[in-house]
């Protein structure tokens, strides 16, 4: 880059939305999406799921000294009709309580689906 002396202007171009693009599926995958938040976490949560077409929101607070670049962190998880609150543990087990409960909602949705 040649010195100019003015500021330098990066133009950047949106991603693709694969969220919302895999919910265009036929027939529809069962979705799970991440929301970090900074400030109203449940309604953004939501409103992310019903936007992306996912069946799952697991959403976490970011800040200092929570979420990002910390050893534990806790998740708060949506979906339509309801949702569950993992406490705050390390990241593995988070992980690992996280994909349980997946594979429960997904038995639930799929027990109900006519």
């Amino acid at each position: 880059l040649k010195k100019h002396g003015g500021p330098l202007i990066l133009e950047l171009i949106e991603n693709p939305d694969i969220l919302a693009a895999l919910a265009a599926l036929r027939p529809k995958p069962f979705l799970v999406g991440f929301a970090a938040e900074t400030e109203q976490l449940e309604a953004h949560a939501r409103a992310k799921l019903r936007h992306k077409g996912a069946d799952l929101i697991a959403a976490n607070v970011v800040g200092a000294g929570r979420g990002i670049e910390t050893a534990d962190n806790a998740l708060s998880v949506f979906w339509h009709g309801g949702q569950h609150e993992l406490a705050r543990a390390d990241k593995a087990t988070l992980a690992r309580e996280l994909v349980t409960l997946i594979a429960a909602r997904r038995a639930a949705q799929t027990d109900v689906a006519p």
